[in-house]
């Protein structure tokens, strides 16, 4: 009988902590914009060609994210709790100016019923914002030439 009670302890604050995680990220850390960065581990080797880079999330909801940031053959990952946002720590992006003020991102997170969608967005790198708008398609080939920009669904 304790063992059953202890499990449901355990599975009890298990699911409290998750909780608070996801509501740390859709709150923007309950508005304080709070976050912690950091690096886990060095740089090393992840046998990919010297000249390739690229983000790739390992883990990423809401309130937690642990990235893999490639860059010149080596990798190293990036975790973020609290209000988090892309990363923008990546050497090989810094170099190209990709972090200068004025960049806008744009993610689709989770698709809904109803031609809706769970989308994110950031502005300067900085935290994402998540909002609900209608489901927005890729433009055609003339409109990608002449259109307006991408709009906001935020």
């Amino acid at each position: 009988m304790r063992r059953r009670r202890g499990l449901w302890v355990a599975l009890g604050t298990v699911l409290a902590a998750v909780a608070v995680v996801l509501l740390l990220g859709f709150t923007d850390s309950f508005g304080s914009g709070a976050v912690l960065t950091s690096p886990v581990g060095s740089w090393s080797p992840d046998g990919a060609d010297r000249s390739t880079f690229w983000d790739s999330p390992v883990f990423d909801v809401p309130g937690a994210s642990l990235t893999a940031m490639h860059c010149h053959g080596s990798v190293q990952y990036v975790v973020q709790l609290g209000s988090t946002g892309p990363i923008s720590s990546n050497p090989c992006y810094a170099a190209m100016g990709s972090y200068s003020a004025g960049s806008f991102q744009l993610d689709t997170y989770s698709m809904l019923p109803g031609g809706r969608a769970l989308y994110r967005s950031s502005t300067d790198y900085g935290p994402w914002r998540y909002c609900i708008g209608n489901v927005i398609y890729a433009p055609g080939p003339t409109e990608l030439q002449s259109g307006p920009a991408m709009p906001d669904p935020c």
